[in-house]
């Protein structure tokens, strides 16, 4: 890492730890993910990504425990050799919620990692949105070390996209495009019917998406943003998403059309193999999860989550907040302009009893801070009206000292 980008991010980072608003340890038990206990004064949090919150449904617990006393914490082997029962049932289960192939990992962070070295080569171009998420990136680095080429595009810009793949078109075998599916920050849906044009238009087209925020919120079995409409069949259309946030559970998903490339991952992808096992709670209870999600309970989870949203949505219409983030899915962004601005105002609505993440360089650009917030289907109306008027409150009284 360049040195003055290194000490740059380490005064951001000292920043934001001095004003106590980040890398905070807290007391989570018993508030089912919305309270949270930062030196025994409760905070509503704000910032939890379990979205749908079926980690605190009773039975999800339930088979968790059940699964440690059955199978203890882990089975400590690699899959290369032996892997507890509960891996193959929960595959089972996950390839029906997305009716094509899939690879169980630890997460999407080594998915990535084993994915995208076995299947990316020399002979292809990688294509990044500058928004991609960090843990895609850091593949991408190692890559291109690799003598990968890559390029990048501003952010969902697909004529950029559309001009490069005419740029180098039969100059490579293919060619990548590495975007979200829902993006982390700003909430927003990558352009699915836009993207199949292109499939359609350009065969050296290859997507790959990391759609951990959009899992289990979109679908009708929750398979996720980029799963849930028009690629959704695509044969070139690559997944990796995670099962701890809107699934509920532990561990991460790789999906595909080809059997055989899940094959290749399943066998031959190191992160995956060696980087030893999910564990057995993780396991039972995304087994319970994936029933929901293969039931008709899913859509009331997600119905309580979309009317949440819309809440909240509304409310700061009302108020007229500076947002800038998708008004459809559960990932809110306020612009607040500078870094201080930011730690200022977080520590000002903690101090109302709410907890929510400042987002500031190096995620998005410096002078583009903001507060970012998330909601679940365990907050109540009542808690969003009161976070929304508080937000209003401090922005306001800032805007006026």
């Amino acid at each position: 890492m360049n040195e003055n980008l290194r000490d740059s991010l380490l005064s951001y980072t000292d920043k934001v730890i001095s004003a106590d608003i980040c890398y905070l340890t807290v007391d989570d038990g018993g508030g089912e993910g919305v309270i949270i206990y930062k030196d025994n004064k409760p905070l509503v949090n704000m910032g939890n990504c379990g979205y749908l919150g079926l980690e605190h449904e009773a039975k999800v617990k339930e088979a968790s425990i059940n699964a440690i006393n059955k199978h203890g914490l882990h089975l400590s082997s690699s899959r290369a050799y032996i892997s507890s029962e509960l891996y193959q049932s929960l595959e089972e289960k996950l390839t029906k919620i997305f009716s094509r192939p899939v690879v169980l990992a630890q997460s999407t962070h080594l998915i990535h990692m084993a994915v995208l070295p076995l299947l990316i080569s020399r002979k292809d171009l990688i294509i990044s949105d500058q928004q991609v998420h960090r843990s895609v990136q850091f593949v991408i680095e190692y890559l291109t070390g690799q003598g990968v080429k890559n390029k990048h595009i501003l952010h969902s810009r697909l004529d950029q996209l559309t001009n490069l793949l005419d740029k180098n078109k039969g100059s490579y075998s293919k060619v990548w495009y590495f975007a979200d599916g829902i993006y982390s920050m700003f909430g927003d849906r990558a352009p699915n019917h836009q993207l199949l044009e292109l499939l359609n238009n350009y065969e050296q087209l290859h997507i790959y998406f990391d759609d951990a925020h959009g899992m289990s919120c979109f679908g009708d079995k929750g398979q996720g943003w980029s799963l849930s409409g028009c690629l959704k069949n695509h044969p070139r259309v690559y997944v990796a998403t995670s099962l701890r946030k809107g699934f509920g559970a532990e561990g991460a998903v790789f999906t595909c059309q080809d059997e055989k490339t899940c094959k290749l991952i399943r066998l031959m992808g190191g992160p995956i193999v060696f980087g030893g096992p999910i564990s057995n709670g993780g396991l039972g209870a995304g087994s319970v999860c994936a029933d929901i999600h293969l039931s008709n309970e899913l859509v009331t989870f997600q119905d309580k989550l979309n009317k949440n949203v819309q809440h909240c949505q509304a409310l700061l219409e009302q108020y007229g907040l500076p947002v800038y983030s998708d008004p459809l899915t559960p990932i809110f962004f306020v612009g607040v302009g500078d870094p201080d601005n930011g730690v200022r105002l977080s520590r000002k609505i903690m101090e109302r009893g709410f907890y929510c993440n400042v987002a500031m360089f190096p995620v998005v650009p410096k002078r583009h801070t903001g507060l970012r917030f998330t909601l679940t289907a365990r907050h109540t109306p009542s808690q969003i009206s009161e976070f929304t008027a508080v937000l209003n409150e401090v922005l306001n009284s800032d805007s006026e000292s």
